[in-house]
């Protein structure tokens, strides 16, 4: 944490279902770990920019020595130069009318936006999810694992003949069971992807990822997230639902500043061998 790049877009036209207009990027310059904070008001970046800072000096145990940015008021101002003073971060703005010398964020915008066009265009989503395609930082991802036949449906099955151990073990009537569960509750089918359910609720939004026998799920609203655990306890055996924070060999983090993936644990075991 070095040196940290940042910059400000927006106003974006369209406001995202969480009221933002605005995204804040920071980047760190070594690692190249990138942070998105969504913003309703420019005059926010100040509040922002100091929580991620405390945040993550706290997190990880390193000061921030160093960050860039270019000449806009939000950064350029008494207020942000006094707390970067009494942090002893060393600010320093680019030329202006020069986003080359701040390439480093300016790019990494680029690639933000049109990833979050892709994925509305490929999954047909109205253009106000554009906050959730970035990673939204109000959605909180939770999964089910190992998820069961009931014993009445189990017993159903033995009758009709069709049993044949677990849900696991049959993986098509496992996805066609629960697809139909979810259609008849008015999820809609993912068009690009058939194991993607969402559900949308006035302006909140919960979608269903499955994998085998386990599920990844978050919604923007805590209310939908029990509403659809509530759904699945009453069709299936639950072994385990907790927070999402391990799946496929990725470590997830979430946050109020955001949703991180890494492999933290695959580096250190990595690390072992030299």
């Amino acid at each position: 944490m070095e040196l940290v790049h940042i910059d400000l877009c927006g106003p974006i036209r369209i406001l995202s279902r969480g009221g933002k207009r605005y995204v804040m990027v920071l980047i760190d310059d070594y690692s190249r770990f990138t942070w998105t904070l969504f913003l309703t008001y420019k005059d926010e970046a100040f509040d922002m920019f100091t929580s991620f800072v405390r945040k993550t000096q706290k997190q990880l145990g390193n000061q921030h020595t160093s960050i860039r940015y270019d000449h806009g008021t939000e950064f350029e101002n008494a207020k942000f130069a006094e707390f970067c003073d009494e942090h002893g971060i060393d600010h320093n703005f680019s030329a202006p009318r020069t986003p080359q010398q701040n390439g480093v964020v300016e790019r990494n915008n680029m690639t933000l936006e049109y990833m979050a066009r892709a994925m509305l265009l490929s999954s047909k989503l109205p253009h106000s999810f554009w906050a959730e395609a970035e990673h939204d930082d109000e959605a909180i991802g939770l999964v089910i694992k190992n998820l069961n036949e009931t014993t009445a449906q189990t017993e159903a099955a033995h009758k009709e003949g069709t049993y044949d151990g677990t849900m696991e073990q049959m993986p098509r009537a496992w996805y066609e069971r629960l697809s139909k569960l979810l259609l008849e509750h008015d999820y809609k089918r993912g068009k690009i992807d058939n194991t993607l359910f969402l559900k949308e609720k006035g302006k909140d939004l919960l979608a269903v990822q499955i994998y085998v026998d386990d599920i990844i799920f978050g919604a923007t609203t805590d209310k939908l997230s029990k509403e659809f655990a509530k759904l699945m306890g009453s069709e299936f055996e639950i072994s385990m639902m907790s927070e999402l924070n391990l799946f496929l060999g990725l470590q997830i983090k979430q946050s109020s500043n955001g949703i991180k993936i890494h492999q933290q644990n695959y580096v250190k075991e990595f690390l072992k061998r030299f």
